[in-house]
């Protein structure tokens, strides 16, 4: 039996939040919660009826952080993506930077961009397996005065994963901006962000008379990374993400949509538990 929408018409989010449900687990029926006007309701947006014979409340919610967009906009002026090009290098580089006060000024691009390639290419010319030469970046990086000269006391560089050879003439650095209250590990990028969500929305799923779930769409910067470690071409083993409470909620579903996927981190068992999947954005359809 398939559920229809009917009044309080859903957002493109909520949409999203139950297709990625539909698209894991087998849900034989489902409907939207329409709050009832009583003053402090709280009401979840979807109930689904799984196929086991259980029943669960999902709360669907978009993780929009301003802080990390300001900082995008520094890290990325006048548009441009965070890809760097440079022809003297032959590896993609995946590097982060954290930025404490960020500004919009060309010096940031062009000078810290060829002091932080001088260094991968020191390191590429020194060759090695990637492991190796990831290491040699990190310290590089690191120890490189006139890096230091550049960020401060407010930035700071971290080379993220081993590099991956392209071709002589075909390197890349490949960016992603750091939100400064983040450590510098990867997915620590992403705990604070989706902690808070399940902070602002386990009251919405307090009174959920059924199992409580909440689905999370990552937005921005944290979409990236999270695509860049989760997404349908991550590579395996994939990180997880270590010190989210789940606050009386029983499962949350990281997410994000790609051009045809969506990329899904199932997490349950008070965090213990965490599913990659990818859902297809063709299927399940919604009906309604």
């Amino acid at each position: 039996m398939v559920g229809r929408v009917r009044g309080n018409e859903p957002s493109w989010t909520e949409r999203a939040g139950l297709k990625i449900v539909r698209g894991v687990v087998d849900v034989a029926r489902y409907k939207r919660l329409v709050p009832s006007g009583k003053s402090g309701e709280k009401t979840p947006d979807w109930r689904v009826w799984l196929a086991e014979g259980r029943k669960a409340d999902v709360e669907v919610t978009r993780c929009t952080d301003e802080g990390i967009r300001a900082f995008k906009a520094a890290l990325e002026p006048k548009g441009r993506s965070g890809r760097w090009t440079d022809s003297r290098l032959s590896y993609e580089w995946t590097i982060s930077i954290t930025d404490h006060g960020p500004k919009k000024e060309d010096r940031f691009l062009r000078d810290l961009r060829k002091a932080i390639c001088d260094v991968l290419i020191s390191v590429e010319g020194q060759g090695g397996p990637p492991a190796q030469m990831e290491a040699a970046a990190r310290d590089g990086i690191a120890t490189s005065l006139q890096i230091a000269c550049l960020c401060g006391d407010s930035r700071y560089i971290f080379v993220l994963k081993p590099p991956r050879h392209i071709g002589e003439g075909g390197g890349v650095v490949r960016t992603f901006g750091v939100a400064p209250q983040s450590s510098f590990v990867v997915p620590d990028v992403l705990v604070p962000l989706i902690q808070g969500c399940i902070e602002d929305k386990a009251p919405q799923l307090a009174n959920a008379p059924c199992l409580k779930w909440l689905a999370v769409m990552l937005d921005g910067i944290a979409a990236s990374v999270f695509n860049e470690f989760f997404g349908p071409d991550s590579r395996s083993p994939r990180p997880r993400l270590e010190g989210l409470s789940l606050d009386g909620i029983d499962e949350v579903w990281a997410f994000t949509a790609g051009p045809e996927n969506y990329a899904v981190l199932r997490i349950s068992e008070g965090g213990a538990r965490q599913q990659h999947h990818v859902v297809s954005l063709a299927e399940p359809a919604i009906s309604g």
